[in-house]
Parts: C-alpha cells; structure tokens; sequence
C-alpha cells in the first residue's frame, strides 16, 4: 500500500471515529454506520473498478454478486454484534439520528454520500490517470475482500464473546478500531 493510503485510511477509517468517539458522542452504532456506508460505496463501485480492470463480465458479476453478498452478511453479522452489546437498541430510530446528525449546519447523510460516491470515483481515475499496474488494483480487491473476511471474524468471535459475558460499548468500539488499525498494515501490499 502506497503511504498516502495508509495515511487516507489512517484518517478515515481510525482516526475521524475517535474522534467522534472521543469528543462529538458517537458510540459505537454510529460509528459502524458511517464505516458500512464506506464499505457500501466500495461494493457500488466494484463494476466499474473491475470494468476499468478489463475483468470479463461473467468474472465480474460472479465477484459483484459474491461482494454483495458478504457485505449482506457482515451487516448482518454487525447488527447482531450491536444487538447482543445493547438489546435495547432502536435501529431505526439510530440510523435516522446518523443520517440527520448535523455538523456545521449540515445533516450528515446528505453530506456523506455524495462525498463517498466522490471518493470512490477519485480513487478509481486516480488509479487510471497513474497507469497503476494491473496486479496491484487486482491485489488490492483481494486485501479488500480479505478484510472483509476478517471483520466478519472479528464480529463473530464478538458475538460469542457477547453471548457469554459483557462487554461494554467503549471496549468493543476500541477493539474494532484498534482492529482496523491492523489491518490497514495486515496484511501488506507492496
């Protein structure tokens, strides 16, 4: 992984979240909300990535439609992490004071997404305008699809560990963006 990256993951993925965490009152619901509109806007972009990568169509939709699928079942996997570390969560009442949270005058999720489709487009022409090789973008699907795997480990284990004992909200929150961390570095592109 290139250091601008690291750095751009380093402060999208881990840092703006402690941050919220820290200092605006975001738990950890909030927090794997703006963190799965990420990952949704990854999974929307993935056929214009893989048409970019000149990926043959049946290829594409066979990936499309398995990445589509995990993302189903980490969210799946994710809501019943939350659910067991606060039964008495209202999903739809979190997920409606997520999207209208204002900063600066502005609610949240009307800013989030078009800065999200944004990013995933500028990331995406970045890529073709710097002629990055064909094996990197290719390995960087792989660490992608990898780390999707792994969260869905990491929730998993969580989940067994949450019918089992308590965990409070702040532990699990640092947990998942301490694991974060690791895998930004884990497992390396070169």
């Amino acid at each position: 992984m290139r250091k601008s990256e690291i750095i751009s993951n380093i402060l999208g993925d881990i840092l703006l979240p402690l941050l919220g965490f820290l200092f605006w009152d975001w738990g950890l619901y909030f927090i794997l909300l703006f963190f799965l509109l990420d990952q949704f806007a990854r999974v929307a972009f993935l056929p214009l990535r893989l048409k970019y990568l000149q990926v043959k169509r049946s290829t594409s939709s066979r990936y499309f439609l398995g990445a589509v699928i995990w993302l189903c079942v980490e969210l799946v996997i994710i809501h019943c992490c939350v659910y067991l570390q606060k039964p008495s969560i209202e999903f739809w009442q979190e997920i409606t004071a997520f999207w209208t949270y204002e900063e600066i005058g502005f609610q949240q999720g009307w800013l989030l997404l078009p800065l999200l489709v944004l990013n995933e487009w500028m990331r995406i022409k970045q890529e073709e305008k710097l002629n990055t090789p064909h094996a990197y973008r290719v390995a960087i699907l792989q660490k992608q699809q990898l780390n999707a795997y792994l969260r869905m480990g990491f929730f998993a284990v969580a989940n067994s560990l949450l019918v089992f004992i308590t965990i409070p909200e702040y532990a699990l929150t640092i947990g998942f963006l301490s694991f974060l961390l690791l895998l930004i570095f884990f497992p390396k592109l070169k």
